[in-house]
């Protein structure tokens, strides 16, 4: 079932979630990946992937971000105590798969 997402303000800088990632793309019985961009664009975060329009995240909590285009999808980001991101996550479809920043 579809998660109802609820938008939140945030304290966080988000600036420190942009960068290059590999991002998965699911054709089963296949799983690829590809790059996209996270992207700080006047203080909201946007994800850019190729030749498509780019997609605004929503934040959830300090450290979630959900696609603001309701295709049920979200950016999950594990960091330490000191707010230091440690591993990021892509959570779409009913998967939970992590994600690699390349830059």
């Amino acid at each position: 079932m579809p998660h109802d997402h609820k938008e939140i303000i945030i304290e966080t800088d988000i600036e420190k979630y942009a960068g290059k990632y590999m991002l998965p793309l699911l054709r089963p019985p296949y799983m690829v990946s590809f790059p996209a961009e996270l992207v700080n664009e006047n203080g909201a975060l946007f994800i850019h992937a190729g030749s498509g329009k780019d997609i605004e995240l929503k934040s959830e909590s300090e450290t979630k971000f959900f696609y603001a285009d309701g295709s049920d999808q979200q950016i999950e980001f594990e960091t330490d105590s000191s707010g230091k991101n440690l591993r990021a996550w892509h959570i779409g479809w009913g998967l939970k798969n992590e994600i690699r920043k390349i830059d």
